[in-house]
């Protein structure tokens, strides 16, 4: 039978075929090798150190000053200016008070603050046993027209007229002041003026002095202005 007979040859042919071929075919032979269970381990939170509370800051003193006059009064305590009538926190020890007001020399103090304190300044009976200086003002060039001199004294104004110059009646209670001095122009005059220097002339004794800052602070209060009968100040200006 021919159908038979091909059937025996295709067996005939599987087995003869070279046996490295059946093998390449299978291809290697795989292990698998069990995967080894991982032990998970639970970190645990580091215990945080409890933090040592801040020591409160120490109480500092206060101080608090009170001024008669109240109104048109200036407080610097250690260089700052600061509120009478209110309570400061400040460092133990000393602190420098100085008061300004236009009716009234300059008041220096030093107060020392280990504790809470308060200050009371009375302007008019601190200075009351001061003397009363007078004051005589000029200028030169001499001659101001349409405009007027203006002399202030810790910040109060004296205006003067060319017609009203030099000044000779200016009066103020002995003691510390900031001096300033001023030409304003009036009537449409835009002239610019300038104060070049203003030096003192003290009549029958005293310090002759070359004032370099238009706003300076003078002691006429010192031993070396007292006894004299009048403070005379010229003014050297110029314009453009």
């Amino acid at each position: 039978n021919r159908s038979q007979g091909n059937l025996s040859d295709q067996k005939s042919t599987a087995i003869t075929k070279n046996p490295n071929e059946i093998t390449a075919a299978k291809g290697p032979k795989t292990e698998i090798t069990p995967t080894a269970k991982t032990k998970t381990v639970e970190e645990k939170p580091m215990a945080q150190e409890k933090a040592e509370p801040t020591p409160p800051a120490p109480q500092l003193p206060t101080l608090m000053v009170h001024i008669t006059p109240q109104f048109e009064v200036s407080l610097f305590i250690d260089g700052k200016e600061k509120s009478p009538d209110r309570r400061l926190e400040v460092q133990p020890g000393n602190h420098e008070i100085r008061i300004i007001h236009p009716d009234y020399p300059i008041l220096m103090d030093t107060v020392d603050v280990t504790v809470d304190r308060n200050k009371e300044y009375n302007l008019a009976e601190r200075f009351s046993g001061n003397m009363t200086q007078n004051f005589r003002i000029g200028l030169t060039p001499s001659d101001i027209t349409n405009a007027f001199l203006q002399v202030s004294f810790n910040g109060k104004k004296h205006q003067y007229a060319n017609e009203e110059l030099p000044v000779l009646d200016l009066r103020k209670i002995s003691g510390q002041w900031q001096v300033k001095f001023d030409i304003i122009p009036s009537g449409g005059n835009n002239t610019v003026f300038k104060i070049d220097s203003v030096v003192t002339f003290p009549y029958g004794g005293g310090p002759h002095l070359r004032l370099k800052a238009n706003n300076p602070s003078i002691d006429f209060g010192a031993a070396e202005w007292q006894s004299i009968q009048s403070i005379d100040m010229l003014i050297y200006w110029s314009s453009r």
